[in-house]
């Protein structure tokens, strides 16, 4: 799907209470005493840029107001957010009274896009901090965030993030933050309206930081398919269980490459660092990202963490001994147990390193092995992004994002060149040969030369079968011809 922007009329200027054109993007800035409204591209726009509104103005003589709204229609999420025009920056919106305190309003409208469907999700995040010229107190009694969506000026929800009581010089600048997530379940969006409203003391301001430099907005309102962000959401996170879990097993290895060692209790621990933050993450997300469940597209079923019967499936405690059983835990598990068996695939059950330059030789191969594997995972979250929201049976989810042959969103050729690359210049150029008395696993009896296309076989198999698990893949897909293109038992 690509981006939407039906406009309706020409760009205007509006002041005071002079109509704009009808779902148009534009801000208006209101200060109680007189309003300006910036339709995109108008003289007011100081950004020549299509869906960018960059403002440095002053309304009715006592509303200062300098920063950027922007506008995104996504494959899957339609966002508006506010935030600062000038990388490394603050927008700031002050009360220039200094005797009175006022309530402004920034109120946002996009344009037209098309609509995402229901069950409508959305979410309402900001940040920011107040102060007050020395050695004045900053009270901002109302703060709040409103988010409408049309057909039917639907109001989905108000995130309030009020400074009260007072606080005086020796706190500020007094920090704010909130943020809010739902789902109506039968709601839909064509349009969205975003209204700020905040009161400011004499003098008061707020701010909206840019700590990192790059004008990112730090107030951000998205709406969404509730279902097909779910979808998009979890298979981005199985990709960095996925990445992760392969780059635990390489370190593991190195652990030992230089001396010489046995690694596959730590490849097999279920606990490695990276892994785990990356599965908690995962599952801390899976309730809130996947209520109400998608159709297809993500396994919503639940799965042990931890324990004797990690990754496998449960319907209750006592169906994980030392472990929990948890939803989400089927997304994670498939691609981790996927990168696991990878590793066993490349050096058998044992997983003996070293030492010196074989040592040196089957961590970056195992580490190679690992990037080529977590690109299929790549490639398929790009692909879901991509095309979900056009999917509606999981038969077509199936051919349009597994194939076979699978799509390449994520440049799947070139890390099996680069595989084959560090097989070349790191083991077979140092004399560490025959490969198979190396890696002594499913390719051991592959010749020399034959050897990083059987490996880039077994990671598109592992691929394959984890991403059958974690998407709960029902419909016919044959992983057997996915991994080398041929039906010959290479992927059982």
């Amino acid at each position: 799907m690509t981006r939407t922007l039906q406009r309706a009329g020409a760009a205007a200027l509006a002041v005071g209470f002079v109509a704009a054109p009808l779902h148009a993007f534009q801000v208006t800035l209101d200060s109680g005493a007189g309003a300006l409204t910036i339709v995109d591209n108008d003289v007011n726009d100081a950004n020549p840029s299509v869906g960018d509104i960059d403002f440095t103005q002053v309304v009715g003589g006592i509303f200062s107001a300098s920063g950027r709204v922007d506008q995104a229609f996504g494959p899957i999420g339609r966002s508006i957010s506010v935030g600062t025009h000038t990388p490394g920056s603050d927008g700031v919106f002050a009360n220039l009274d200094t005797a009175m305190p006022h309530t402004f309003t920034v109120t946002v409208e996009s344009d037209v896009f098309t609509a995402p469907g229901a069950p409508l999700g959305w979410s309402i995040s900001a940040n920011g901090e107040a102060d007050g010229p020395s050695p004045s107190d900053v009270e901002v009694v109302t703060n709040d965030v409103a988010l409408q969506v049309d057909p039917g000026a639907l109001l989905l929800a108000t995130a309030s993030a009020p400074i009260t009581p007072a606080v005086p010089p020796s706190g500020q600048p007094a920090s704010f933050e909130t943020s809010l997530r739902g789902v109506d379940p039968t709601a839909d969006a064509t349009t969205m309206r975003v209204t700020w409203s905040f009161n400011l003391g004499p003098s008061d301001r707020i701010r909206l930081p840019d700590p990192d430099a790059t004008a990112e907005a730090t107030m951000f309102i998205n709406v969404f398919n509730s279902e097909d962000r779910c979808v998009f959401i979890m298979n981005k996170k199985a990709f960095k269980v996925a990445k992760l879990a392969g780059v635990d097993d390489a370190n593991c290895v190195k652990a030992v490459a230089k001396t010489g060692g046995d690694a596959t209790t730590c490849v097999d621990d279920q606990n490695t660092t990276k892994t785990v933050k990356a599965e908690d993450k995962l599952l801390a997300d899976f309730p809130d990202s996947c209520s109400p469940p998608p159709a297809f597209g993500t396994n919503v079923g639940t799965c042990c963490e931890g324990g004797t019967n990690d990754a496998g499936t449960c319907a209750a405690a006592p169906d994980c001994p030392g472990g929990s059983c948890i939803a989400g835990a089927c997304i994670s598990g498939g691609a981790e147990v996927a990168a696991n068996a990878l590793t066993h695939d490349l050096f058998g059950a044992t997983v003996t390193a070293g030492p010196d330059f074989t040592g040196k030789c089957q961590f970056k191969v195992l580490q190679h092995l690992g990037l080529l594997h977590s690109e299929h995972w790549k490639s398929l979250f790009k692909c879901k992004k991509e095309n979900i929201a056009g999917l509606t049976t999981e038969v077509d989810f199936v051919s349009t994002c597994f194939g076979p042959p699978q799509p390449d969103f994520a440049n799947i050729p070139k890390r099996q060149a680069n595989l084959a690359g560090k097989i070349q210049t790191l083991c077979l150029d140092k004399g560490v040969t025959s490969l198979g008395t190396v890696f002594p696993g499913a390719c051991a009896g592959e010749a020399d030369p034959d050897y990083a296309t059987c490996l880039g076989q077994r990671a598109a198999c592992r691929f394959c079968l984890g991403a059958v698990e974690s998407d709960d893949v029902t419909a016919p897909l044959d992983c057997d011809v996915l991994d080398d293109g041929a039906s010959n038992a290479s992927c059982p």
